[in-house]
């Protein structure tokens, strides 16, 4: 939503539509035959044979979204304006089992958040809310089921009238078990159409607002294998166990990476392409402070980082298995194993990096990592360079969304991205990645996998896009970003070109990683044309 006030106000509420499908399998009974032979005279037999069926019937299921009127309108601030946009949610499904159809607010990439956000300030962010009068602005959403032979049913409370948008992933529609199919999209009874409404107080603040609902469709009509990330934690971990970024019991808290589990991983829902949540990397970085990390759980069944590590490698720090990722080859996995940088600096001067990335195989040489500062990337969806800006506010006040998964980030040279103090000439099984999670291994095997599934790439050794990739390599739910590489001091085509290491060697001064512009992609082989392991590049990190 979107408001500019001078005389009147304005308000545009954009909102985003993920449909999840899950496979069911129905068996049908197994028809036995048995045939029997007539006794004859003086000898008799007794045979039997079964002859088996088994039919299984996948489901498909959909969830469609058709914007019919713009989520705009004009007011004058102390009126409350209702049915702001129509959208059409339309659901295709041939499975009797039924379906619900659940929500979330997920303003500024946070699922949860119910607010419009506002450009001028936080402090006037418009809260979710049903009232249409006093000091306080607020807007509400309403789901209205479309008449029909196959009519959704509404969740109680969401009964055609206007409701707060839920914080949570909340169910609000369904079709219950053991009714009509069909797999007609012409139907107009298995739809439903969504409006909001807002009421803006005279003290609210000309700026852009900004909020966003998701939607997505599970069946059969049941939630016990619905799950996101941050459920997930919930579940294995416990709230408890959450912490603060400044150590502070009443600021925001989230869980650590370092918590992250297989299980946890494998318990969550793939939904709409990503179940995202942050999560605090426990490491203090130069600044004093620790990083706050968006990740995701996306269509490979892994679970990864979707911005960019932004870890300061500090001088004379150790950094054990509690903290970091070292290593966890069962044959040679040491729990007391830690990684020291001795010597040099106490900080990293972004004009004093060349020593660093050009002297990887010196074993006195530290492999530290260089800091662009606060440098964001944007995504613009079309084949045009990134816009570059050099803080979040920034990328924020221009009206852009997801400006966080665009952070630069910091570039590490392969030594730094391995965790080791020279030159290694073999695949590393450690990593600058916090512990619980590693670096992708050769790119056929991580990254071009995840390439094939997001229709970026056709194989995933191709050099081609498929239609539409570039923007899709860039875009949700992975937010791969141009942050160029580092060679010499120099930052080389940022905002135009992108590149992520592996963990795995090639030869000794190159090894392989995923590299891509608006051209084409090389996701499994090294760009050693223009240079290898002394490179400074981005880190991407994935579960174990």
């Amino acid at each position: 939503m979107k408001i500019n006030q001078n005389q009147t106000t304005t308000s545009r509420t954009d909102f985003f539509y993920y449909a999840f499908r899950n496979i069911l399998l129905v068996s049908l009974p197994l028809i036995i035959i048995s045939i029997f032979l007539l006794s004859l005279p003086h000898s008799s037999a007794d045979n039997s044979s079964a002859d088996n069926l088994v039919l299984s019937v996948p489901s498909s299921c959909t969830l469609n979204a058709t914007i019919n009127s713009e989520h705009s309108t004009s007011t004058i601030g102390g009126t409350y304006i209702e049915d702001i946009g129509t959208t059409t949610l339309k659901t295709i499904c041939n499975d009797a089992n039924g379906f619900s159809i659940y929500a979330i607010g997920s303003s500024s990439s946070t699922e949860g958040n119910t607010k419009l956000v506002s450009s001028v300030s936080s402090d006037y962010d418009i809260a979710t809310g049903t009232a249409t009068s006093g000091n306080i602005s607020n807007w509400a959403m309403k789901l209205t089921p479309v008449s029909g032979t196959y009519t959704p049913n509404m969740a109680e409370g969401y009964n055609g009238q206007y409701v707060s948008v839920p914080g949570t992933w909340t169910k609000v529609a369904y079709r219950p078990s053991n009714t009509d199919i069909s797999t007609d999209s012409s139907v107009a009874g298995s739809s439903l159409t969504t409006t909001y409404a807002a009421y803006i107080s005279s003290a609210q603040p000309a700026g852009t607002y900004i909020g966003q609902v998701k939607y997505i469709l599970l069946h059969p009509n049941t939630n016990q294998n619905f799950m996101t990330l941050e459920m997930a934690f919930d579940h294995y971990i416990g709230p408890e166990y959450k912490i603060s970024l400044d150590g502070s019991s009443t600021s925001p808290k989230y869980y650590r990476m370092q918590d992250m589990t297989n299980e946890i991983c494998q318990a969550a829902t793939v939904m709409g392409g990503g179940a995202q949540m942050q999560l605090i990397d426990d490491r203090i970085n130069l600044d004093g402070n620790k990083r706050l990390y968006w990740v995701a759980k996306l269509a490979d069944g892994n679970c990864w980082m979707t911005q960019n590590l932004d870890l300061d490698l500090i001088a004379n720090h150790t950094y054990t298995h509690t903290d970091t990722d070292l290593g966890w080859n069962a044959s040679s996995f040491d729990a007391n194993a830690t990684w020291t940088l001795t010597g040099g600096p106490s900080t990293i001067a972004w004009d004093s990096e060349a020593a660093v990335f050009t002297g990887w195989q010196n074993s006195n040489t530290l492999p530290y990592s260089a800091d662009p500062g606060e440098k964001y990337y944007y995504t613009s969806n079309s084949t045009a360079d990134d816009i570059q800006y050099t803080s979040l506010q920034d990328c924020i006040s221009a009206g852009h969304t997801d400006c966080e998964h665009y952070h630069a980030g910091n570039y590490y040279n392969w030594t730094a991205a391995i965790a080791k103090n020279v030159s290694s000439s073999s695949n590393s099984d450690a990593s600058v990645c916090p512990a619980s999670w590693k670096l992708p291994s050769k790119n056929v095997n991580d990254f071009g996998n995840l390439l094939v599934l997001y229709k970026i790439i056709a194989t995933n050794d191709s050099l081609q896009y498929l239609e539409g990739g570039f923007n899709n390599i860039r875009g949700f739910p992975m937010y791969f970003t141009e942050s160029g590489v580092i060679y010499n001091s120099i930052t080389n085509n940022a905002a135009r070109h992108g590149a992520y290491w592996t963990s795995t060697h090639m030869v000794s001064s190159y090894s392989y990683y995923l590299d891509y512009n608006k051209q084409n992609i090389i996701s499994s082989n090294p760009m050693s044309v223009i240079g290898g392991k002394d490179y400074g590049r981005s880190l991407r990190c994935l579960a174990r």
